[in-house]
């Protein structure tokens, strides 16, 4: 019977085909519950539940799944029990589920399971708002495991109900105060229009005439990360690593780097830089830097998903695209770096990770050096926009030591934005401009 919470029909069919087929070849059985993803958690009925979990640890152990085997196993099991034990198990054979419509069974009680889990949730944030009070850490840490239980991840389509089992999750670990963990630019305000830093699985490009600073973006973003605790990976296609090193060296000690490069240090000079390596040996392990140059965007993936992996990068970073080697494709080079762009954000997508990549634009006659570029001024700038999710932009006046990072586009969040941030000359980086931070999303009465 189908009722509004359960299909209580398609979960004895497949119990009833489970029973069967582990008789038969107990494997077959283990390699059915892989491939339809079910689980005993996503029964409604607790007996037929029990039935199905025993008979798939039999299966796992190699042994039938006959009624008597299955029957024994669940002696001490009440709800099984309360429904006759042997008997109930044996009737259950005579159900005549179809082993070829598995699947859709499976499919149909997953969902069920799903929108129970839905009811429950929206029951107890209703409560929640009503009493003004959070719902109990344990109780909702038993709703996500719940919730984990019941997703379903694969390479088969999942339905928006399944999908938005995601989405439920994450609103109860907000409420918790587990709140996501973006990988942060070290940037208060750009992290805020951004939603809370760098998103995971999104492209994002940042866009610059020569000399006005996407470069010290990007060593910003890494320093600043890897001093909050993310590992990040950084590619550096046109200059030698130590231009990374140079310009946090030069952070940290307050001293100039043509002065860390080409002067003897004073005194007052050598503390600081002693005490500046000192900060940053805390957290340089934290950074990998591939400086080779002119690599090709497979190779670009392949070593950015071994620091993923066997690293643990949480975000990678490219300085910058017209560095990058597009083989292929004859002269459509706007083909080759469509696809190139592409690579990259599968593998954002694939690990779940963000990746920049700074654009170097070309100066446009009619544009003032201070003026913000436009998503037209990305070099095939279609193919780019159709590709990156968020693409910001960067404008500064020649000497000045104040930058506009212009939200150009963020297809999750607000754009149109900009935000201004102070250029650190000394080093050649950003930083917040004090007191400017806000929360571009937050409600009038939430301030």
């Amino acid at each position: 019977m189908t009722g509004p919470l359960a299909d209580t029909a398609a979960e004895r069919a497949i119990v009833s085909v489970a029973l069967d087929v582990g008789t038969v070849d107990p494997a077959r059985l283990v390699a059915m519950s892989e491939s339809t993803g079910l689980l005993p958690a996503h029964f409604f009925d607790s007996a037929l539940s029990a039935v199905y979990s025993t008979a798939l640890s039999l299966a796992k152990q190699g042994r039938s799944t006959d009624a008597v085997s299955v029957a024994g196993e669940c002696r001490t099991n009440h709800a099984v029990s309360r429904e006759g034990g042997l008997s109930f198990v044996s009737g259950l054979l005579t159900v005549g589920g179809i082993e070829a419509a598995a699947p859709s069974y499976a499919e149909s009680i997953r969902g069920f399971a799903l929108r129970r889990r839905m009811v429950e949730l929206s029951n107890k944030l209703r409560e929640q708002a009503q009493n003004e009070a959070r719902v109990p850490a344990e109780t909702l840490a038993e709703h996500l495991r719940t919730v984990a239980a019941i997703q379903v991840r694969g390479s088969a389509p999942r339905t928006l109900t399944a999908v938005m089992d995601e989405c439920l999750q994450r609103m109860e670990e907000n409420a918790m105060g587990k709140l996501p963990e973006f990988v942060k630019t070290g940037i208060p305000s750009l992290d805020n229009v951004l939603g809370g830093g760098l998103q995971p699985s999104v492209l994002t490009l940042i866009g610059a005439e020569p000399g006005v600073g996407k470069s010290a973006i990007l060593a910003s973003i890494a320093s600043n990360a890897a001093q909050s605790g993310s590992k990040i990976g950084v590619f550096s296609l046109e200059d030698d690593a130590t231009w990374l090193a140079w310009r946090v060296l030069a952070s940290h000690s307050e001293i100039h780097q043509p002065i860390l490069k080409c002067r003897r240090l004073g005194q007052g000079q050598q503390q600081r830089l002693s005490k500046g390596i000192d900060q940053i040996i805390a957290y340089s392990e934290r950074i990998l830097v591939d400086d080779r140059p002119a690599l090709t965007p497979g190779e670009i993936c392949q070593t950015a998903s071994t620091m993923i992996v066997q690293h643990g990068a949480q975000a990678i970073l490219v300085d910058h695209l017209g560095e990058v080697r597009f083989d292929g494709h004859g002269d459509r080079y706007d083909l080759a770096i469509g696809d190139g762009m592409r690579q990259m954000r599968d593998v954002a997508k694939r690990h779940k990770i963000p990746i920049v990549v700074a654009s170097q634009l070309a100066r446009r006659k009619g544009r003032g050096p201070g003026d913000m570029p436009s998503k037209s001024d990305f070099r095939n700038s279609g193919d780019i926009e159709a590709i990156a999710r968020v693409m910001l932009g960067v404008a500064r006046e020649p000497e000045a030591n104040r930058m506009k990072i212009g939200i150009l586009k963020n297809t999750n969040g607000a754009a149109g934005i900009e935000v201004e941030v102070e250029f650190h000359g000394v080093a050649a980086m950003v930083r917040e401009v004090e007191g400017q931070a806000r929360d571009f999303y937050a409600d009038e009465g939430d301030r």
